[in-house]
């Protein structure tokens, strides 16, 4: 049966995926982010016995969830950490991609502000200058011990919102950009009101760029097309970007 699990990933059982984290070869990506492995391999074996209970039918013992929290608990700091191993780039208005998007804004901008990396506003052209339709942020993030802001490791978070009481039709927008999900980190959308995409700065300022215009204009779009849905609906159908 088709599912709308596209990446291999959700393919891979749970101890397939253990196993790759657990590898000798791989092992060295996590371990700063989890307990030591001992520890970790002893955790998880139960885990997976609460798992095999569930998965064939057999009830729950009485202390798996306290086992699952506890679990969580061990690994929440490891999660915060790798969250939280970017900050935002301190950068000069002449971030290239800035620099790029003011050359494509006649054809991407139509109806927005933008803010851009070093506090640069874009301004909406024609009527809509003191009236935007649009309002959108593009901030830049690097890894807390880099220092020079290369395109190795910057990530662009473009933020999108109508003006005034907008809404958007989110699935629209994840439709009309489906073809390019492949390209960003992940969507964050937390209402109706904004939507987030962050896209990985390796693909090079005019790459990033040429994603900023086309998440502006399947923006704008979906502001025009508004109606509601539901964020859990909307998670559901989109798994493996939202």
């Amino acid at each position: 049966m088709v599912t709308s699990h596209e990446n291999v990933l959700s393919y891979v059982t749970f101890g397939e995926l253990i196993n790759v984290i657990f590898d000798k070869s791989e092992w060295h990506l996590f371990e700063a982010y989890f307990p030591p492995q001992h520890i970790m391999q002893a955790k998880i074996e139960e885990i997976k016995a609460i798992r095999n209970r569930i998965a064939h039918f057999r009830e729950p013992h009485a202390k798996d969830e306290a086992r699952f929290r506890l679990l969580f608990d061990d690994v929440a700091p490891g999660l915060h950490k790798f969250c939280a191993r970017y900050r935002r780039a301190v950068v000069s208005p002449k971030d290239p991609v800035a620099a790029r998007i003011v050359d494509l804004w006649a054809q991407v901008g139509y109806g927005y502000e933008m803010l851009c990396p070093g506090n640069d506003w874009i301004y909406a052209s024609g009527v809509h200058r003191m009236n935007p339709l649009m309002h959108a942020t593009l901030n830049v993030s690097i890894p807390r011990r880099q220092t020079a802001t290369s395109d190795d490791g910057l990530i662009y978070r473009l933020s999108v919102s109508p003006a005034r009481d907008g809404k958007f039709n989110i699935s629209n927008f994840l439709e009309a950009t489906a073809e390019l999900h492949n390209e960003l980190i992940h969507f964050i959308i937390e209402s109706e009101r904004e939507v987030s995409v962050t896209i990985p700065g390796i693909h090079g300022p005019d790459k990033v760029a040429e994603l900023v215009g086309i998440f502006l204009r399947a923006g704008i779009d979906s502001a025009r097309t508004y109606r509601s849905s539901s964020l859990d609906e909307i998670r559901v159908d989109w798994p493996e970007t939202v």
